[in-house]
């Protein structure tokens, strides 16, 4: 459980559920691994500005780290994720992976 960084990477690598938070990186182009479940607010235009940001940079497949938000509500992507929106996305979580 927790967001687009280290642990992510490490525990996929080893297979393993991830429970993602993710706005400015979406585990989708950074996490090859399928059984990693993103919670995002999908109605936000801005999601996955720090992949776009990247590729303004140097138009190569690659990332970095996260740009100034994009939107100018800064961070909204995270901001606006309450604890029933993710405590309902983790029981759907638990019901997929039936853990």
């Amino acid at each position: 459980i927790g967001s687009d960084a280290g642990p992510l990477h490490i525990a996929s690598a080893f297979g393993k559920l991830c429970f993602i938070l993710a706005g400015a990186a979406l585990a989708k182009y950074t996490t090859p691994h399928k059984k990693a479940f993103q919670v995002t607010l999908e109605s936000l235009e801005c999601l996955g500005c720090k992949h776009r940001m990247f590729f303004r940079q140097n138009g190569q497949n690659n990332i970095t780290f996260v740009p100034a938000c994009e939107n100018k509500e800064e961070y909204k992507c995270m901001k606006d994720l309450t604890v029933d929106y993710v405590s309902q996305k983790f029981d759907e979580f638990v019901n997929l992976y039936s853990l």
